[in-house]
């Protein structure tokens, strides 16, 4: 097996265990063959939408809670389906990977283009995908302190509203 394929494999396997629910038995989350998942879902039918999620905290003091952007794609499928989470404040100014490629968005806001192999890899074999953009940076609101406790909200908050236990908005104002 090659480099990329043990490092899918065991992100695989060490992701789907985190977070996430396998889909129902009519449509299988994933389907193997000689040990490799194999593409079941089409990536250009995959649903694309922008969350923002209340971290229950309002660390730049102007009276709101803050929200992280949390940009999600998935398999088009009413089905649960595990979800592979990357938080990080780069995805508009250095960007993420060797290529430094950062998330783009349509004219109406809508995730076009996410960055790495998350979504044409994994999105056609049965996983959503949820980029989150750290408390302060890019799309989400607040303030960043790198390591700090708004950094460790908007990664448990988003844990938090994938299993029903926390708010999400359409838009960063509310909605």
């Amino acid at each position: 097996m090659s480099r990329r394929g043990l490092l899918v494999a065991g992100l695989i396997g060490l992701l789907s265990g985190l977070v996430g629910v396998p889909a129902t038995a009519a449509q299988p989350a994933y389907v193997l063959k000689d040990g490799v998942t194999q593409p079941v879902f089409s990536f250009a039918d995959a649903i694309r939408e922008t969350v923002w999620v209340d971290i229950g905290l309002d660390l730049d003091g102007n009276g709101v809670g803050d929200r992280v952007a949390t940009d999600i794609i998935r398999p088009a499928t009413s089905s649960q389906v595990p979800v592979i989470i990357d938080a990080s404040p780069y995805y508009q100014s250095t960007g993420r990977g060797n290529e430094s490629e950062i998330k783009t968005y349509d004219s109406a806001g809508k995730p076009v283009k996410f960055p790495l192999f998350y979504d044409n890899y994994f999105v056609p074999r049965g996983y959503a995908v949820a980029l989150v953009d750290f408390s302060g940076s890019n799309r989400s609101t607040g303030c960043m302190d790198t390591g700090g406790q708004s950094e460790i909200a908007s990664g448990k908050a988003v844990i938090d509203w994938l299993n029903g236990r926390a708010t999400g908005y359409t838009a960063a104002s509310g909605g």
